[in-house]
């Protein structure tokens, strides 16, 4: 058996495809609620015409909004839920692992985007890179449900 059929068969391999796909989905959401932010809606309703702060302010904003799109998905197509936790329980603790994962993009963001004046956008492509590492393995550790068989939600499908 080749190598790549020995990975590709694999769960993890699988359901990190998935994760990667959900991933991406999330990062246009989120990139395009900043675009929206920092080029339209930020520049008409704030007195300011700062785009170091359009970028700060619309970064968490538009990061939440792809969490929640991001949550949605990633229970429905890539990690089994816990069944020892209930909803509320799941999604309270997306919710903190996020808030973590907010801060590693906000410091990412201010890092590349205000400090060595790298283009928002690909600023935001760098954080992104750095903080979906911490999300799988967060997500992995806290959200997946170890108890049963080792599977994801898509695999037992």
């Amino acid at each position: 058996m080749s190598l790549i059929k020995k990975l590709t068969g694999k769960p993890l391999f699988r359901q990190m495809v998935r994760f990667g796909i959900v991933g991406i989905a999330a990062f246009l959401v989120e990139i395009g609620c900043l675009n929206l932010m920092t080029q339209w809606l930020f520049p008409l309703m704030l007195p300011t015409k700062d785009h170091d702060f359009y970028v700060l302010a619309a970064a968490p904003i538009a990061f939440l909004i792809s969490a929640v799109f991001n949550y949605i998905l990633s229970l429905h197509f890539v990690f089994k839920k816990r069944e020892d936790a209930k909803g509320v329980t799941v999604f309270s603790i997306f919710l903190v692992l996020n808030l973590i994962a907010l801060g590693l993009n906000e410091l990412w963001m201010w890092l590349f985007a205000v400090q060595l004046g790298i283009n928002h956008n690909i600023s935001k492509v760098i954080a992104t890179a750095l903080v979906t590492i911490y999300n799988f393995i967060s997500r992995k550790i806290f959200i997946e449900d170890h108890q049963k068989k080792k599977n994801t939600a898509a695999d037992s499908e």
